[in-house]
């Protein structure tokens, strides 16, 4: 009786594992069937169609530089913490990392493989690991909010601008109390908080970053709206991509699929342009950044052979 109770114990988690995962899927379907609800699938049909190759080309070469940026900005921020994680290592894994978040539901299943084989490959201690990869995307998401809430204000958009603040002073709120607050087993975090992010010129160096990083990503965003023969402009794109990819961020889907598009359809309006462009616009987006990361295939390939 022991025993079947320690295997029910175990197979608990992965039970509710795949359950987790299933009703992320169907949130994927769900939210891409919402969007075709409401929309002129016709028309969508169309410019999918119709999209250009060429601009979907500079949308895939925009990837090259963007994945790379990130992936120093991890290899930076491993070495302010005293780890040892070159650059063609970092890039490496960071293609592997952003091919599983693509595939799989939740959108952080990456960024635990890469703090486990950081930590088993180059035998390191998984808690530095750990913090350096949520260091580094904190380093992403900040920057991002800054550009919603410059965005939002240039735009006039009220609300957005509400929510962009709430969302950007909680998380400020957070840094602080890590950053000053009195909880002993702190110590060490805020010590690496500040080598990573305020020492020796950190913090320029992971604004401009992540900065270029994002830009490069609304760059992307933005080819694959002009494939479609969209009139977003260029300032147009960098006030409404960056809702799109926080939409995107929200774990309830599988790669981003479903919330992208229907994210896509509710802002383009805003702009004066069809919901149905800026659906096409983020389905191909999403073709785009999955196509973007299939190098992320040759770690793996690689340890398989090994093996």
């Amino acid at each position: 009786m022991i025993a079947a109770l320690r295997r029910a114990a175990a197979e608990r988690p992965r039970s509710v594992a795949r359950l987790i995962a299933g009703l992320r899927v169907a949130t994927s379907v769900g939210l891409l069937a919402v969007t075709l609800s409401w929309l002129d699938v016709d028309a969508l049909g169309v410019a999918l169609r119709g999209a250009d190759g060429k601009w979907l080309g500079v949308a895939l070469l925009l990837s090259i530089p963007q994945l790379g940026l990130v992936a120093w900005r991890w290899s930076f921020t491993a070495r302010r913490l005293g780890l040892a994680l070159p650059m063609n290592v970092a890039w490496r894994e960071y293609y592997l990392s952003a091919l599983l978040n693509s595939v799989l539901p939740g959108g952080v299943v990456g960024d635990v493989a890469r703090v486990a084989r950081q930590a088993h490959d180059g035998e390191q201690p998984v808690g530095p690991v750990a913090r350096a990869v949520v260091v580094e995307r904190t380093s992403g998401q900040v920057v991002q909010w800054l550009v919603l809430l410059v965005g939002a204000a240039a735009w006039g958009l009220g609300d957005l601008l509400v929510a962009a603040a709430i969302t950007v002073l909680a998380a400020a709120a957070v840094v602080l109390a890590l950053a000053v607050g009195p909880w002993r087993w702190l110590v060490r975090v805020r010590q690496e908080l500040r080598a990573a992010l305020l020492h020796e010129g950190a913090l320029a160096v992971q604004l401009c970053t992540s900065l270029s990083s994002l830009l490069l990503l609304v760059g992307m965003f933005w080819a694959c709206a002009v494939a479609v023969d969209s009139a977003l402009s260029p300032g147009q794109a960098l006030v409404l991509v960056p809702w799109i990819l926080v939409a995107t961020v929200l774990p309830i889907t599988v790669g981003g699929f479903g919330v992208r598009e229907l994210s896509a359809a509710a802002l383009f309006p805003l702009a004066g342009l069809p919901a149905a462009e800026g659906a096409a616009s983020a389905v191909l987006f999403g073709a785009v950044s999955l196509v973007s990361v299939l190098p992320g295939l040759w770690p793996l390939l690689r340890r398989t052979k090994q093996e």
